[in-house]
């Protein structure tokens, strides 16, 4: 009994020195007592059943993971039903999961080719407030949002920070410009909160689509989203007020606005927060 590296068991063939044990699995995400623990529920049939037991749940784990609960089991006819939470390195498996379902939007891929892909990547984890890129330095990185939220900003000449993006899950964020030509940026990428984000350089981007061509073909979607909501973000910028902005990204986006700090929104939207407090004030009466 082996496992492959989604955590989704098989057999080895006649040589298993337990061909008679046979199991299911399934894995609820994420555990409702903490977004950090897997619950996983196997159901054992067969002979073996502590021995399959033992087999299945030291095989599911791996270098970065251990058990963390048993929560119970139950056995009848010759199966048994176990629950037990699975704590892993930030749920390494859903992680990558999100980004699978999100590439197939746009493509096609194997498990063999994603599992090649992932390999390109690497993982962080970013604390609230935590710079992930700062004014100055060389842009090196393009960052996929797995959870969480990012924001890119400048500090203007009177040393007030605007806000140019937002990148919450599933959006990919850089200073495209100075990470294209391996350049000093004159932004900052920051997270708003508490994330985890995939990211890649521009010579490991360069040799993934070299290998993988239909990756190409992923990232031209990217940057064609990319473009046209910058582009919708300059049309209202000249055809709306402020306040008609704000009410339009309120009407079209109302759970983005409540998520993200009003400051935030105020920083984005060109405004001070005094201003914006004005605006939802009025909205109210």
């Amino acid at each position: 009994m082996q496992t492959d590296r989604r955590g989704l068991f098989y057999e080895k063939g006649g040589s298993d020195p337990i061909d008679d044990f046979n199991t299911s699995f399934t894995c609820n995400l994420p555990h409702e007592q903490s977004p950090r623990f897997y619950k996983i529920s196997l159901i054992v049939k067969g002979a073996n059943v502590f021995r399959g037991f033992q087999e299945a749940i030291w095989n599911t784990l791996g270098d970065d993971e251990q058990l963390a609960a048993f929560i119970g089991w139950e056995k009848c006819s010759g199966s048994a039903t176990i629950c037990l939470l699975l704590s892993c390195s930030y749920h390494a498996f859903h992680m990558s999961l999100i980004f699978k379902k999100h590439l197939e939007k746009f493509i096609t891929l194997t498990d063999e080719a994603f599992e090649e892909i992932l390999k390109f990547f690497d993982t962080k984890l970013v604390a609230k407030k935590e710079n992930l890129l700062e004014e100055g330095q060389v842009c090196r990185y393009h960052y996929f949002v797995l959870d969480g939220m990012l924001r890119k900003f400048f500090i203007n000449e009177k040393g007030i920070e605007q806000t140019t993006e937002f990148a919450l899950e599933t959006w990919w964020l850089t200073d495209n410009i100075a990470y294209e030509h391996k350049q000093p940026t004159a932004f900052y990428i920051q997270a708003v909160e508490k994330s985890e984000v995939l990211y890649i350089s521009q010579d490991n981007q360069e040799r993934l689509v070299q290998q993988f061509p239909v990756m190409e073909r992923y990232f031209r979607f990217v940057y064609q989203r990319a473009y046209a909501a910058a582009q919708q973000r300059v049309k209202y910028l000249f055809s709306m007020s402020k306040e008609e902005f704000y009410h339009e990204l309120t009407r079209k986006y109302p759970e983005f606005v409540q998520r993200v700090p009003q400051y935030l929104i105020a920083s984005f939207l060109g405004f001070t927060p005094e201003y914006l407090s004005e605006i939802r004030k009025r909205r109210v009466s």
